[in-house]
């Protein structure tokens, strides 16, 4: 089962999830119950992602993978450790989504205004550029690059990855999403990103 949000697997209740930002707690049971005897895993949907990609790319099990989902509005992220992915309770991999910018874009889904994935969205881009809503896939590809809305959304995911890089020193930053398709969106991160990180790094 994936869900968003922390799960109390004992009680069988979701605790708090962006999902269902109008209730306070809200209860699993059914779930369980519909599984019958069957062993119910709950998880979100970053962690399958990075465990369909470590077992399908034969990633090396020693090594520490941060990956990150940059979707349109909706960027999540994971850190795999030896293979398998880490619930970010100690390492927070699961919320730098949430790192929050002093600027001023839609409120996220967390209910907190300059998330890092309400700068990657349409929305943000609106905003600050006067485009229509879903635009965000032409603005981030070829030319488009070079505009002043691009680059500025493009500088602001860059400084989160590096951060985050910086924070957690994987082995490797694993990229994934529709946007990481076009050439021109993958080396313009890459070669932003790579200047910001740690000399050891």
């Amino acid at each position: 089962v994936s869900t968003t949000g922390l799960v109390d697997v004992e009680a069988k209740t979701l605790l708090i999830s962006s999902a269902v930002p109008e209730q306070t707690v809200t209860p699993l049971a059914p779930i369980f119950k519909a599984a019958g005897r069957k062993q119910v895993i709950v998880e979100n949907d970053m962690h399958a992602l990075a465990a369909r990609w470590m077992l399908s790319e034969g990633a090396l099990l020693r090594e520490d993978v941060l990956m990150v989902l940059l979707e349109d509005g909706r960027v999540g992220a994971t850190m795999l450790i030896n293979g398998r992915a880490n619930r970010g309770c100690a390492l927070g991999a699961n919320e730098i989504v949430h790192m929050r910018f002093p600027i001023h874009v839609p409120l996220c889904y967390c209910g907190r205004e300059g998330c890092l994935e309400r700068i990657f969205s349409s929305g943000y881009l609106s905003q600050i550029n006067g485009v229509r809503a879903g635009a965000l896939g032409q603005a981030m590809t070829g030319s488009q690059l070079d505009s002043d809305a691009s680059g500025r959304i493009l500088s602001l995911l860059v400084q989160g990855l590096s951060n985050a890089v910086n924070f957690m020193r994987p082995h490797r930053l694993i990229l994934t999403g529709s946007f990481t398709d076009d050439d021109a969106f993958f080396q313009r991160i890459s070669q932003s990103t790579r200047p910001l990180l740690l000399s050891g790094i």
